[in-house]
């Protein structure tokens, strides 16, 4: 990989992928090494028959050291977003010598008496919904939490991105590429814990509207 400039990896969100991050990658390419990375399971990345928190987060370093990320004299930045954010969480706390440091976008930390964010644990796991043409999964493409996007290009660009041919029995069609099964015996863990972890710098931005990370958890989070 590229070694003239320091590494930083972009991280997507819950059931997301690489491509949320083609209209930001472009503007930072200037003065870093870009990757943007699928986590196992999402995107168009292979599905495993389990996972952990720390299989993704070795995930993310294994993107840094393939991209040449850790033979800059600059140890490279990990910038995620929402459940990217918690798993970038364990990354600084495990590995955050290999790391100049984090940045955390809309990843929500809560206090005890708040209940605690992340994806949920799947009780019965369903396949994916197979829709019949492009067209009809396109409209079913949804962000979360509900919210307006004035540029629907973007949604759009998103949405085509989720999707992947699919034919399972006499069913073919268009369907999701996240893996239903992920989080089906799965923990987020400790994230406040994490969160306290001296190992490297760290930044946390909150979006301003966000409904995820409202004022209250960003200054909870912050102090």
């Amino acid at each position: 990989g590229d070694v003239s400039n320091p590494g930083l990896l972009l991280v997507h969100g819950n059931a997301a992928h690489a491509y949320w991050w083609s209209f930001i990658a472009p503007y930072l390419a200037r003065d870093f090494n870009v990757a943007a990375m699928d986590l196992s399971g999402m995107g168009d990345s292979g599905w495993r028959g389990s996972y952990a928190m720390e299989t993704f987060a070795n995930e993310q370093l294994a993107v840094c050291a393939a991209a040449g990320m850790f033979r800059h004299e600059i140890k490279p930045v990990i910038v995620a977003h929402s459940f990217g954010g918690f798993v970038t969480m364990l990354s600084r706390a495990l590995y955050g010598a290999r790391l100049s440091g984090t940045v955390l976008v809309d990843s929500p930390v809560n206090p005890p008496d708040r209940e605690r964010g992340g994806p949920r644990r799947r009780e019965q796991v369903k396949p994916n919904r197979i829709y019949p043409d492009l067209a009809s999964a396109l409209a079913r493409f949804r962000l979360m939490p509900p919210q307006d996007c004035d540029n629907l290009f973007l949604v759009d660009w998103v949405a085509r991105h989720s999707l992947k041919v699919v034919t399972r029995e006499a069913e073919c069609g268009f369907t999701w590429k996240f893996d239903p099964a992920i989080w089906t015996d799965f923990s987020i863990g400790d994230t406040a814990e994490r969160l306290k972890v001296d190992s490297c710098r760290i930044a946390i931005f909150r979006g301003e509207n966000s409904v995820l990370m409202p004022p209250e958890i960003g200054e909870y989070m912050f102090n």
